[in-house]
């Protein structure tokens, strides 16, 4: 009978253990589920030609400041400067290819249009591959921007607010 009583005793305690483990496991799994918070264009701190432009937590500094002025985005700590800084598509507007940062020269890669949320590179608005600014399918911190194809979906889709530029997938 002592047997039986210590094999109860103990299937108890590993019973009791596993319920444990799992309450202790559910604040956890549900932190994975909670929204994540707003990001936006990040021109990093790094304003040289060539620089990738990023997505990061909107924290309302100045390289997440821009202004859409004269088709051209522009990084607003450069506003009225010897060096003006722009959004920029390359000279290749393939699916996939980067969005960096540029001295503004008024050239057709640096020329956008905000319409219905999308954020076109004006030289394709109308034909038959419209190209947009993109955040692909990683909302991470330090995930690239890029050039896609208009397809309005909500890794598509941007608001200006305050200055800064938000993917609406991520606001509350």
């Amino acid at each position: 009978m002592h047997g039986k009583s210590l094999n109860r005793l103990l299937a108890a305690t590993v019973v009791g253990a596993a319920a444990l483990t799992a309450a202790a496991v559910a604040p956890a799994s549900a932190a994975q589920v909670a929204r994540q918070a707003p990001v936006c264009l990040d021109a990093t701190n790094d304003w040289a030609n060539n620089t990738d432009v990023r997505l990061w937590t909107c924290l309302n500094h100045r390289n997440q400041k821009w202004t859409v002025q004269s088709g051209q985005i522009k990084l607003d700590a450069t506003i009225g400067t010897d060096r003006e800084v722009c959004l920029d598509a390359t000279n290749d507007w393939a699916n996939n290819t980067k969005v960096r940062l540029w001295t503004c020269l008024n050239h057709r890669n640096q020329k956008w249009t905000v319409q219905d949320g999308q954020i076109k590179l004006d030289a394709t608005i109308g034909t038959d591959r419209e190209v947009c600014l993109d955040a692909t399918n990683d909302w991470a911190n330090n995930t690239k921007v890029r050039l896609w194809t208009c397809l309005n979906h909500r890794n598509q889709k941007w608001t200006v607010q305050s200055g800064q530029i938000k993917l609406d997938a991520t606001l509350s």
